[in-house]
Order: structure tokens, then sequence, then C-alpha cells
């Protein structure tokens, strides 16, 4: 009986039904049919992202995210270093339509995504958290963040209809290819010490002196916007090389948020002949704009009197370019 139908049907129809066959196609709905690999999305690093702009030295591994035109997610693929180096980019197969791709680098090493479920997850209401180690993270479709300056968050924060995010995939286009370049997406402030002979216990004493940080930003939604989170940290001085030569330093590790005196930096354990050191970061940034407000660099310099007393000053270091002005 079959064989009897398929006399009837037309030869020129099989090459029709043996294509739909491979692509899973549903002969009623060939708007539906996917192909392989029609969208390509590739990497690269800003230029003035740090001081490099080589994939993959600046990362780690590369988190792809790719929504519908709804902010529906349809797919995460995750790409480790070891492919980065093969190939700086990542395939996917999809229907024809929009999409809204973007992407976190880094957010292995110390950050975490929020949970992501594919055709469940909403775009707006992901996003990932710095927890304080290993946060170099690079975001991208790249755009400037409102606040890599000193400027309070923005009221008009991005939407995923912004066109960075948009791609089209056309019906039988072949393969699109999408690029995205990853920015800087974490500030950095470093605490040094110098002149630690002039304390009680000598430079012996930076063993037990701490940098404390309250209230540092530490979430952006999944477009790059700041979120109100905000956690404390505390790290120990270690040895870092400077133009100065080799001083004890303490470097956290913050998303870029508002630069405000609830931002503050305190040393604990200084030995009984120093009082409080509390940094307002705000307050410091203001009186000493840094040529960069991706790195901010803080000295803290002890200082003996002729009657013994110890002074505490707190200066932007002049390998940053700027004078050197006693801030307190």
């Amino acid at each position: 009986m079959m064989m009897s139908r398929l006399r009837f049907v037309p030869n020129w129809l099989f090459p029709v039904l043996f294509m739909a066959a491979l692509q899973g196609c549903i002969m009623d709905n060939l708007s539906e049919c996917r192909s392989v690999d029609n969208l390509t999305v590739t990497f690269r690093v800003e230029a003035d992202a740090s001081d490099g702009a080589d994939v993959v030295r600046r990362l780690n591994s590369v988190d792809v995210l790719l929504f519908d035109a709804s902010g529906c997610l349809v797919e995460h693929k995750r790409v480790e270093r070891a492919d980065l180096a093969i190939y700086p980019g990542v395939h996917f197969t999809v229907a024809p339509g929009e999409y809204r791709v973007l992407a976190w680098a880094n957010s292995a090493s110390g950050s975490r995504l929020s949970p992501l479920v594919p055709g469940e997850s909403l775009i707006e209401q992901g996003y990932i958290e710095m927890t304080g180690a290993g946060d170099t993270l690079y975001y991208a479709p790249a755009k400037v963040h409102p606040d890599k300056g000193a400027a309070s968050l923005r009221a008009d924060e991005t939407t995923s209809d912004d066109p960075l995010y948009r791609t089209i995939v056309p019906q039988g286009s072949g393969t699109v290819v999408k690029e995205i370049a990853f920015t800087r997406a974490y500030r950095s402030v470093s605490l040094y010490l110098k002149g630690l002979e002039n304390l009680s216990g000598g430079v012996e004493t930076q063993g037990g002196i701490e940098a404390e940080a309250y209230n540092l930003s530490t979430r952006y939604d999944l477009l790059f916007n700041t979120l109100s989170e905000r956690r404390d940290d505390r790290r120990a001085f270690t040895g870092s090389l400077t133009p100065d030569g080799t001083l004890p330093a303490a470097r956290f590790l913050s998303a870029y948020g508002p630069v405000t005196n609830d931002v503050t930096f305190n040393l604990q354990h200084l030995p009984g002949d120093v009082g409080p050191v509390m940094i307002l970061l705000g307050q410091y940034l203001t009186e000493n704009p840094p040529p960069s407000f991706d790195d901010i660099d803080i000295l803290v310099e002890f200082f003996k009197e002729t009657t013994g007393h110890v002074q505490v000053s707190i200066t932007m270091p002049d390998w940053s370019s700027r004078p050197v002005d006693p801030v307190y």
C-alpha cells in the first residue's frame, strides 16, 4: 500500500522532503525550521578595558546569554579559556527571529550569576554578584557605565531595547555573525602603607595591620546597571611593587557604583601610638580627582614629629600622576 502511494509523489518533491527531514522542519510551519550554527557570537576586548585587548589574556571564561525579543532566556553557554584560545566566539542554532545577546566574562572566578533557566528566566530578573575575590569582571556589549566617574546612579538605566543588544536572524540567511566587545566592569581601590618604621614595632607592624571596606557596590543586573546591594570586605596588607619600591598594599574590588562618603576604608590593628585612620572615599576623590575612576590609589603615610608623636597623611600617590597633597 505504501509503495502505491509513493508512486504519486512527484520526483522533484523528494529533495525538499529530504532537506526538511535533515533540519527537523515541520512542513506546515517552515518558519520554525532551524539551520545549523546560524548565529555566531564573536568576542573582542576594548583597547581601553585595562592595559591590553587580548581576549585570552583578559578572559578566563565567558557566559553568553541569548534572549528572545520578549526578554526570555533562550540559551546560556559558557566558553572556557582553553576554547577561547582556539576560537574567540560561540555558535548557536536558533529559529529565525529577533534576539538579545549579552555576555559576562570571568564570572566563574569569584562572582556569581543568578540561576538562569532557558524558557523561564527573564532578562530583567537576572543579576551578577561580586563576592570579593577574583572579580575582574568584563561585560559585553561594551558601553560606558554611568558610575565610571564620580557621578551618582542615573535614572535612565539601560534596557534590553537598546540597539546594542539586538540581533536579527532572518530565514534562510546562512550564518549571522555578531561581534560583541567586552569592557571592564570592576573598580579597584588600593591602599598603600609607607613610613611603618616610624611606628612602635617598626616595619614588623605590617603583619598585623588590616584594612576594612564598608558599603562596596556588589551587584549588577544583566544589562550592566548597578543595583543597590552593598557588602563589606577585609584585606590583609601584602608587598606590592610600586614606583616608590615595594610597599604593603591592600586591594579591594567592587562593582561600579556611586562614589559617596558611605563608602569608607578603615585601618585596623594599628599600634597604640597611632589614632584611628578612616578614609571617606567620596571626600577623598572630590579633593583629589584621580586620572581614572577605574583604579583608585590611596597612600597612607606615617611621620614621627620631633616630639615623638606620630602623624598620618592620606594622599594621592605621585605615581598616579597627581600632586601629593595631604587630604586630612
